[in-house]
């Protein structure tokens, strides 16, 4: 919690954005499986701007029904709002482990991911190449609220989550803290083969580039599809 008493000391902004993302998965045998996400986000909802796009792949083993590890690879690029536009890359390799289990009413997840990023920043007009890895740990809950009578498997749910990330690396100074995820919403599914989240996320974000505290508030639309 240090970390928050020092948000007065330092520059701050506040921005809103949308986030656009489409998540598939499938267990292809009783061990082995694939997952990939695209998404796409935007700033200032009344003249939308790009700010992110991003593919993810990964290759997933599940030990049983609660515990799946996966690896694979990331690609971000940060689009900059620049007369000249110019789109920064990011290339990441990326392991996690997802534990999904049941609560008497509910639904739980715990996931621990680490990333290993090679990403490009803009400098003094100078584009430079920064190596930095990442630790995430997020949880999540479902709740059902709503549940059809002849179909049991369509329901409506509260979702909430949130997600801590420190990282360590090149041009971070001495702050570990990168961000927290605080998520909360909607969760739809017309079967059980898909969900639809609507969701609303504060996100705040220490920028080491310039020594600022980042505030958003965004609202998530994600479309999560077992093929």
């Amino acid at each position: 919690m240090l970390w928050c008493l020092s948000l007065p000391l330092l520059a701050q902004d506040t921005r809103q954005q949308l986030w656009l993302t489409y998540n598939a998965q499938q267990q292809l045998n009783k061990h082995w499986g694939y997952q990939f996400d695209v998404n796409h986000r935007l700033a200032d909802l009344q003249q939308p701007a790009s700010v992110v796009s991003a593919v993810r792949v990964g290759g997933t083993y599940f030990t049983g029904k609660q515990l799946r590890l996966t690896a694979g690879y990331a690609w971000f690029g940060t689009h900059t709002q620049l007369k000249a536009h110019r789109l920064l890359h990011e290339n990441r390799l990326w392991q996690q482990a997802l534990w999904q289990y049941k609560l008497p009413k509910a639904k739980a997840m715990q996931r621990i991911r680490i990333e290993e990023r090679w990403k490009e920043q803009l400098g003094n007009g100078q584009l430079n190449n920064l190596f930095t890895v990442r630790f995430r740990y997020m949880w999540q809950w479902q709740y059902p609220v709503w549940h059809s009578t002849t179909h049991p498997q369509r329901q409506l749910m509260l979702h909430a989550a949130d997600e801590a990330m420190l990282h360590a690396g090149d041009n971070l100074g001495k702050h570990f803290f990168d961000q927290n995820r605080l998520i909360g919403g909607l969760a739809y599914m017309p079967n059980q083969h898909v969900e639809m989240h609507l969701l609303y996320q504060y996100i705040t974000q220490y920028r080491a580039d310039n020594e600022a505290w980042q505030h958003i508030n965004s609202i998530r639309l994600t479309l999560l599809q077992q093929l």
